[in-house]
């Protein structure tokens, strides 16, 4: 039993690894014999400290360890099938959503280069939680860190803006 709870223990040492150092099995992925996105350093741990549990637990109650090791594999199995899902639901749940300029009109922003009169500098603004830069012209000139307002659009990257102290 000590040996299974051993390996058990060697999974959570990974997990706890990779969680300091990173994905150690993505430095391998560009094999493709190894799994590429299916096989990473969480699917590695889960599968050995189920494997290694499990087993723990089958020998503990049947007493055989040819149950143990086929309990403790498929065990491992499972849950490396479950980490490996895991993984790549939560890395592949980025957002599509991209702002319309009709949604940023109206909004503040700060000013992260200054605005020459009539020239261009740029601003940043907090939309849907995503960090927006974007080029900003404006008829008066605008210091870095002043507080604008989003007045217009003027391309896909560009917008109209004027200082918040001018609307106020």
């Amino acid at each position: 039993m000590i040996t299974f709870l051993i390996i058990g223990a060697v999974g959570i040492v990974i997990l706890l690894v990779s969680l300091i150092l990173g994905d150690l099995a993505g430095a391998f992925s560009h094999f493709d014999a190894i799994g590429g996105e299916y096989i990473s350093t969480a699917v590695i741990a889960a599968f050995i400290g189920a494997l290694g549990f499990a087993g723990a637990l089958a020998l503990a109650v049947t007493g055989s360890t040819v149950w143990a090791i086929g309990a403790g594999c498929g065990a491992g199995i499972l849950f490396g099938a479950g980490a490996s899902w895991l993984t790549r639901a939560l890395t592949r749940s980025g957002s599509s959503y991209t702002p319309s300029g009709s949604e940023l009109v109206g909004a503040e922003a700060h000013v992260i280069s200054p605005i020459p009169a009539d020239g261009m500098g740029q601003i940043r603004l907090s939309t849907h939680g995503h960090l927006l830069t974007l080029n900003a012209r404006s008829q008066i000139p605008v210091s870095a860190g002043e507080r604008v307002w989003i007045s217009g659009r003027l391309s896909p990257t560009a917008v109209e803006v004027s200082p918040v102290s001018a609307g106020e």
